[in-house]
């Protein structure tokens, strides 16, 4: 059986012609180089705000067209979560989230910085699914933006 899958595999590998198999276009990658938070963690009623940002960003990234988008590279985002606040009021809470989003190259160069923001408003005992759902639509705009800046700061707009 092992031989079997060691032979399949070279023949794709390595075709009966001596040519190897074309790879295809090369393809871009948009990954999350770090996730923090500037925001202080009682400011939140969401836990472990870092990873649920760093969990939407990996996700709006994986999404990317790379082909549609024009973008061939590798580049890494410093994803930061710089702002936070809830605000209670009588009958609703009111949430507002932005997140900053660093974007290298290959060689570490900075390309752009780009940002997203929401806000929102729901029941006072809905907070913590209030801002759960405003920071997937702030990782949203942040990664919504990416690939036109890589674009710009390539010249290839």
């Amino acid at each position: 059986m092992l031989g079997t899958v060691i032979a399949l595999a070279a023949s794709l590998l390595f075709p009966a012609h001596g040519v190897a198999a074309p790879t295809g276009p090369k393809r871009c990658e948009v990954r999350v180089a770090s996730a923090l938070s500037r925001v202080a963690p009682r400011a939140m009623e969401l836990q472990n705000p870092e990873r649920v940002m760093r969990g939407d960003l990996e996700a709006q990234f994986g999404r990317i067209d790379c082909s549609r988008e024009k973008i061939d590279r590798t580049y890494d985002v410093m994803a930061e979560l710089v702002s936070a606040e809830s605000v209670n009021g009588r009958d609703s809470v009111k949430s507002s989230v932005t997140i900053k989003a660093i974007v290298r190259d290959g060689s570490g160069a900075m390309l752009a910085v780009v940002q997203g923001k929401a806000r929102g408003e729901d029941r006072p005992n809905a907070r913590a699914s209030l801002e759960r759902d405003l920071m997937k639509a702030a990782a949203a705009e942040a990664s919504a933006s990416v690939p036109e800046a890589i674009r710009r700061a390539r010249g290839t707009h």
